[in-house]
């Protein structure tokens, strides 16, 4: 549940974050040191987070790259509908 006063390291913006949501592959190019050129790396991470302390939630914003795979370009809020949605998943999974 969402809390309506977060405590002071919320606050502060140092949110206890855990992962959950789809499991997906993105991949990004990295510069290689003392060249030119770019080295590809890729991990496989979850979609969501939510911080456990204040009960924040956020999704990762992907993009297709030219070969096909996915690439991560920051996060974004959850709205409130999917908000709702998870934590009507989450209060079904503890039943």
């Amino acid at each position: 549940m969402k809390r309506t006063n977060p405590g002071l390291l919320c606050k502060l913006g140092l949110h206890k974050w855990k992962d959950y949501g789809d499991y997906i592959v993105i991949t990004w190019s990295e510069p290689q040191i003392g060249s030119a050129e770019t080295v590809p790396k890729s991990d496989a991470v979850h979609t969501k987070a939510k911080c456990l302390r204040c009960g924040i939630r956020k999704k990762r914003i992907l993009t297709d790259n030219p070969d096909g795979t996915k690439s991560s370009i920051g996060w974004a809020p959850l709205s409130e509908e999917e908000y709702n949605q998870d934590v009507q998943e989450e209060l079904e999974k503890q039943k």
